[in-house]
């Protein structure tokens, strides 16, 4: 009994448990995609979207034994917590604006070091519906299923571990999003690593991990519609193979509106309850 109130005090994993559960995470899920690699040409398979759901929810298996054997309190432990509306509108605002900035970055990065056309024309068959069903199963995967695990895993689990060690807030973050970053492909590494440090922020900052999911999430979901939605529909988005320089000035404002409205909202003195003379001491 003594031991588990113990473990009941210490809500967050030291950062080197972090580490382990984290890596081995990502060993997991090599080892998971290697075996999909394997059977992919076998018949009777999964179609491709039904392996890919598959994969985002089997990956993350360790993680949650883990926090079973530990018996960490999971709303704590994760940040699973609400946010009220207000703070919902300004995460939506920004899931917007960043969707947009990290695809210029990825137009100027490519240009340096090009995503390998047979990796690119993967991705998009990945994300590719075929017909009503298999949009409802990528939206769930890549959306739903991607936003709120990977944000329990980084911005809830990992992110904590950092914030109450020795570490500062700053390095916390910014460590944070490299290892998250590293859950993605290679040429998506420095976009991921500035996606990762703005929504540690939020999360940091709102102490739930609900603004980090909703960005996530909006970011994938666009992404989905792009590709599945013929290019002449988002013309006006482009310009000379560039996001449109109008639209990221939008984007940038959205992004530094959205988070100077959250940061606002927190900073602001708790409303005094009727009755509660503790309040005003």
């Amino acid at each position: 009994m003594n031991n588990l109130n113990h473990q009941n005090e210490q809500p967050f994993p030291k950062p080197t448990e972090a580490i382990a559960v984290v890596f081995f995470t990502y060993i997991f899920t090599i080892g998971i995609s290697l075996l999909h690699s394997l059977f992919s040409e076998m018949p009777g398979q999964l179609p491709e979207s039904k392996a890919f759901q598959f994969m985002e929810i089997v990956v993350f298996i360790p993680f949650f034994i883990y926090l079973f054997i530990r018996k960490f309190p999971l709303t704590t432990t994760l940040r699973l917590r609400l946010v009220p509306l207000n703070v919902v509108a300004y995460s939506v605002v920004v899931g917007v604006s960043i969707t947009f900035l990290i695809a210029e970055l990825d137009y100027l990065i490519g240009l340096i070091f090009p995503l390998p056309e047979e990796l690119l024309q993967s991705i998009e068959q990945l994300m590719t519906a075929n017909s009503f069903s298999e949009l409802v199963i990528i939206f769930t995967s890549a959306v739903l299923f991607a936003g709120i695990f990977e944000e329990m895993l980084f911005r809830g689990f990992f992110q904590q571990a950092f914030e109450n060690s020795k570490m500062d807030l700053t390095t916390a973050i910014f460590f944070t999003s490299l290892i998250f970053a590293l859950f993605h492909i290679p040429w998506w590494y420095v976009q991921t690593t500035i996606f990762g440090i703005i929504i540690g922020v939020m999360a940091w900052k709102s102490e739930s991990i609900l603004p980090g999911v909703i960005v996530h999430a909006i970011n994938n979901a666009i992404n989905i519609f792009l590709i599945n939605v013929d290019e002449k529909h988002y013309q006006w988005l482009e310009w000379k193979g560039h996001i449109s320089p109008p639209i990221l000035a939008v984007a940038a404002l959205g992004i530094y509106w959205g988070i100077q409205k959250l940061y606002q909202h927190y900073e602001q003195p708790p409303a005094p309850v009727e009755g509660d003379e503790s309040f005003y001491k």
